[in-house]
């Protein structure tokens, strides 16, 4: 077996998981990130909650449990299919240290390569109302009863998993800048 054969074994055993609160840059990184590898595609959550059913009015932190972890299983169940066409799924989500257990079990025997972009909340706030009202958090339209409290919520979460994969502050970097950053790294942003 050829070198190349070699690569392109590994290279079909990875799954990337971009990571970070709304207005980090998640879609714009990991859709850049698609682009700049060989046969890969993007896996966006809030596709899959937003196409596929009415986002419920969540309650209690059970609810919100139940609900990540069947979002997080569309989700890996869609990047194994992907995997076996011989093609790279790139996933984002906010991820804590629960749901990057959960994108562990559901792909173990993967390697799960682990991203999160971590700007400063000022920053997020500001590329936050740059966005388009459909798009925005922090927005009356959002069905989450108090999107500033969810907002502190997700920074919490998110630090949960500050010890594993590549964390980036990519508020001084362009989204070219914020990709060639994280391949120069690949090799911290394993998780086992």
């Amino acid at each position: 077996m050829g070198i190349k054969s070699i690569k392109s074994i590994t290279y079909m055993n990875e799954v990337w998981l971009i990571s970070g609160i709304p207005a980090s840059g998640k879609t714009a990184t990991s859709k850049k990130l698609a682009e700049s590898l060989n046969k890969s595609v993007y896996i966006s959550a809030d596709e899959l909650r937003t196409n596929n059913e009415v986002l419920p009015y969540i309650n209690t932190e059970e609810e919100v449990k139940e609900y990540s972890e069947k979002v997080i299983r569309k989700q890996s169940n869609l990047a194994k299919s992907i995997l076996e066409k011989s093609i790279t799924p790139i996933l984002d989500e906010v991820v804590g240290r629960q749901e990057l257990s959960l994108y562990k079990d559901y792909l173990e025997g993967y390697d799960l390569l682990f991203v999160t972009l971590n700007p400063p909340f000022h920053i997020v706030v500001e590329r936050d109302n740059e966005r388009s009202e459909e798009e925005k958090f922090d927005t009356k339209s959002n069905p989450l009863p108090n999107p500033k409290q969810w907002w502190e919520h997700l920074k919490q979460l998110i630090l949960t998993v500050s010890d594993k994969g590549l964390w980036v502050d990519n508020s001084k970097m362009t989204i070219e800048e914020t990709v060639s950053y994280i391949l120069q790294n690949k090799e911290k942003c394993l998780v086992k």
